[in-house]
């Protein structure tokens, strides 16, 4: 996840990255690739509500969708750019993981064969 350290809670976020890794006696530099293996924090995800704004999925090596419930068709769209993409070669991304949460299973029935598509 990329984060700008910028407001309160992110420049927190960054302070608490920059900590030693516990148990390990080392200290972290945000700056470098983190192995996952240091921090730990629960977070609450927002948006994007009109768009992904300034942020370019294709040009990271792996992307994580998240959506809830109808946020399914901002995600779907977005999966659909980074495959047409990749088919392309214009895209980095090679790694897509797609994470929808959904109050009801049957909400998934219609979505099957277009994420077959997908994944073919």
């Amino acid at each position: 996840m990329i984060i700008k350290a910028e407001g309160r809670s992110t420049q927190a976020l960054y302070k608490r990255a920059s900590e030693e890794c516990p148990g390990s006696g080392e200290l972290v530099d945000p700056e470098k690739q983190c192995t996952g293996a240091c921090v730990r924090a629960t977070a609450v995800l927002e948006g994007p509500y009109s768009g992904s704004g300034h942020a370019l999925p294709h040009a990271y090596s792996g992307a994580l969708l998240l959506a809830g419930g109808s946020g399914i068709t901002y995600a779907l769209s977005l999966l659909d750019a980074l495959v047409h993409a990749h088919a392309q070669g214009h895209s980095a991304c090679r790694v897509v993981n797609l994470v929808w949460a959904t109050p009801d299973v049957s909400s998934v029935v219609p979505l099957l064969p277009r994420l077959r598509e997908l994944l073919a």
